[in-house]
């Protein structure tokens, strides 16, 4: 994962805000998501397995509507099975960050999930392909 230090930064002190809050448990893990796959990083195995685990979490919230506080388990499952994954080429942009969630503080739970689907929806090239790794996952 790369970012620049102010973006960083700014998920560091999201996150802090995120982990205090007990009623964060319901979409923190939207936002970890959303940051992880708009900071993929270069290609090397670790940025590959992170963003598919972070991309099966997003598919599997959004699109297959698993219950929020399962997703770690996805995540979990992704990261015991090394060398499953390829590359695949970032979105050139986003419509939704981090800037945006912090903008919007106050309506957070609602903002989390919206910067969720923005940051799947900016993936959509590789959507067959996530879907894929998810039967793969799970399925066989």
């Amino acid at each position: 994962m790369t970012a620049a230090p102010a973006c960083w930064a700014i998920y560091g002190e999201l996150n802090a805000h995120l982990l205090s809050n007990p009623n964060a448990a319901g979409y923190r893990q939207w936002c970890v998501d959303a940051y992880a796959v708009q900071h993929p990083g270069e290609p090397n195995e670790q940025a590959i397995q992170s963003v598919a685990a972070h991309l099966l979490s997003l598919y599997s919230t959004l699109v297959l509507e698993m219950p929020i506080n399962e997703a770690p388990s996805v995540i979990s499952r992704v990261t015991s099975r090394k060398g499953r994954y390829r590359w695949l080429p970032p979105p050139p942009t986003h419509t939704m960050t981090i800037v945006d969630v912090v903008r919007n503080h106050h309506r957070l739970d609602e903002v989390a999930r919206g910067w969720a689907r923005a940051a799947w929806d900016a993936w959509r090239p590789h959507h067959e392909e996530v879907k894929t790794w998810h039967s793969d996952l799970f399925v066989r």
